[in-house]
C-alpha cells in the first residue's frame, strides 16, 4: 500500500539527510512574530496577523517550491543542499505562486461556506427549539460544511509536487492535483487521513501552549505585559514542533506523490493521472 510504504521510508530517507530540517526552521522562526501578537489588544492583533498573513502570500510559495524540491532529492536518494532550496525557490516561484494563489483564494471561499453552515446550524437549533434533535440536526449541517471543505481542499494538495517534480505551470498544477487525486481516491484518502490526524496532534499541542503561555487579551482590559521567558518557551517549542512535523510531512508527501503518480517505476510526468486504484 502506497502510504504504508510512503510512511515506511520517510524516517530514514529523512535521517540519511537532516539538512532539509534548515529551511523549515527558518520558516518556523520567520512565523514566529505571530506569537506576540496573542499579548495585544484583539483588534490590534487582528490588524496585524491580517498584515502578516498577506506578507506571507509572497513568501510561502518560495517555501514550498524549495521545500518540495529538497523533499523530492531526499525521497530520490539524491544529494541536497540549501543552496538547491534556493535554486528550486526561484526557478518555481512563479508557478508556485500562481498554483498557491488559485488554492489560497479556494479556500477563503471555502471558509466563507463554512461559516455560512455554522450560521445555518445555530439557526436550525433555535428554530427547532433546543433539545437533541435540534442539536444533532445543527452538528449534521456544520459537519457537512466541514467534510465539503476537507473534500475540494484535498483536490488541490498536491499542486506544488506537480510545479517541482513534474515541472507544471501554475494553472497546469491545479489540473494535475486534481486528476492525481481522481485516479487515486482511495490511497488519496488514506493518506490524508495520516495528514489530518498528524496535524490535529500538532495543531492541538501547537494551540494548547500557546493559549496557556499568552492567554488573550479580555475587553476592556489591558494586554498582559509579555513575558520574555514565556516567549521564548513558545518559539522553542514552537519551531521544534514545526521542523520535526514538516520535515516528516514532506518527505511523506513526495515519496507518496511519486509512488502513486509512477515516478518511481521511472513512468513520465503525467502518467499518473492513468493509474488505477
Amino acid at each position: 500500500m502506497a502510504v504504508l510504504r510512503s510512511l515506511k521510508q520517510t524516517p530514514g530517507r529523512l535521517l540519511e539527510q537532516p539538512i532539509l530540517f534548515v529551511p523549515i526552521v527558518a520558516l518556523g522562526l520567520l512565523q514566529t512574530p505571530q506569537l506576540f501578537t496573542q499579548t495585544l489588544d484583539p483588534i490590534v492583533s487582528s490588524v496585524v496577523s491580517l498584515g502578516f498573513t498577506g506578507l506571507m502570500l509572497f513568501v510561502m510559495p518560495f517555501f514550498v517550491a524549495g521545500l518540495v524540491g529538497m523533499a523530492n532529492d531526499v525521497a530520490t536518494g539524491n544529494r541536497t543542499s540549501v543552496g538547491r532550496f534556493l535554486e528550486c525557490g526561484k526557478t518555481y516561484y512563479a508557478s508556485a505562486f500562481g498554483g498557491y494563489l488559485v488554492v489560497f483564494g479556494i479556500s477563503i471561499v471555502l471558509g466563507f461556506a463554512i461559516g455560512i453552515a455554522f450560521l445555518l446550524g445555530v439557526l436550525t437549533f433555535v428554530l427547532l427549539g433546543g433539545g437533541a434533535v435540534a442539536a444533532a440536526a445543527a452538528v449534521l449541517i456544520v459537519g457537512v460544511g466541514v467534510l465539503a471543505y476537507l473534500a475540494v481542499m484535498a483536490l488541490f494538495q498536491f499542486f506544488g509536487h506537480a510545479v517541482v517534480i513534474d515541472d507544471a505551470r501554475a494553472f497546469d498544477s491545479i489540473k494535475r492535483s486534481v486528476d492525481v487525486v481522481r485516479a487515486n481516491v482511495l490511497k488519496v484518502f488514506g493518506y490524508y487521513l495520516v495528514v489530518l490526524f498528524g496535524s490535529g496532534v500538532v495543531g492541538g499541542l501547537y494551540g494548547g501552549m500557546i493559549l496557556w503561555l499568552f492567554p488573550p487579551a479580555t475587553a476592556g482590559q489591558p494586554a498582559p505585559a509579555p513575558d520574555l521567558g514565556s516567549a521564548l518557551t513558545a518559539v522553542s517549542v514552537g519551531t521544534l514542533l514545526t521542523t520535526v512535523a514538516g520535515g516528516l510531512f514532506l518527505v511523506f508527501s513526495v515519496l507518496f506523490y511519486r509512488s502513486i503518480t509512477g515516478l518511481d517505476k521511472g513512468e513520465t510526468p503525467g502518467s499518473g493521472s492513468t493509474i488505477h486504484l
